[in-house]
């Protein structure tokens, strides 16, 4: 688990002391960050993070709804990342780094991405990566699961929750659908039952 130094909570190391004692720093201690770090300390790196706040989640990551909507998401070449692409590139944009090489990989990849910047291209694009996701999606829940693994998906789904019903099944992305439990257990209320959950209401007339 990743902690704060006690010390820190009261002085600010200094970069030096930072980068002595560390392998990889990491910038900004939101939800991002601290995951970042977390697998890299899972790989055996000392990891620092670094945050101008007092503490950790206290900047998008403290407003962050926990919503993600493939629907809003779009390809990153576009005309209109194309007209940018000069204030990008002089460093204009703080949440934007370009380093220019002269590395040949870099220079065939600016090349590939500046092809991809037309109107056809950035709605061919969008809707392949909306088709890539939803297939995901789909593979994912069609997988052919054992009793024993939809138990256990469904036991740790409700540790997290604390509670069970469709809706919350359904929402999550890898989990199983509803349907999937009904089917195999005869009905979500059995299923609930083998995993040590039973619902404030009484739903068996639904079978």
């Amino acid at each position: 688990m990743l902690k704060p130094h006690p010390s820190a909570m009261h002085q600010r190391p200094t970069a030096s002391t930072i980068s002595g004692r560390s392998d990889v720093i990491v910038l900004g201690a939101g939800v991002v960050g601290v995951t970042t770090a977390y697998s890299l300390a899972r790989r055996g790196l000392k990891v620092a993070i670094v945050d101008r706040a007092e503490g950790p989640g206290r900047g998008a990551t403290f407003a962050n709804g926990a919503q993600l909507s493939y629907a809003y998401t779009d390809a990153f070449g576009s005309p209109a990342m194309l007209k940018k692409l000069p204030l990008l590139a002089l460093g204009r944009d703080p949440s934007f780094r370009i380093r220019a090489t002269v590395d040949p990989d870099f220079l065939e990849w600016g090349l590939r991405f500046l092809r991809n910047c037309t109107s056809a291209r950035f709605s061919r694009n969008t809707r392949a990566g909306f088709f890539e996701a939803a297939q995901r999606i789909i593979q994912e829940r069609s997988r052919r699961f054992s009793d024993e693994e939809l138990l256990s998906r469904l036991s740790a789904l409700l540790a997290e929750k604390g509670w069970l019903s469709g809706l919350v099944i359904d929402e999550i992305e890898d989990m199983p659908s509803s349907s999937t439990f009904r089917h195999r257990f005869g009905s979500l209320v059995l299923a609930y039952q083998l995993v040590g959950y039973t619902p404030s209401r009484d739903y068996r007339y639904m079978g």
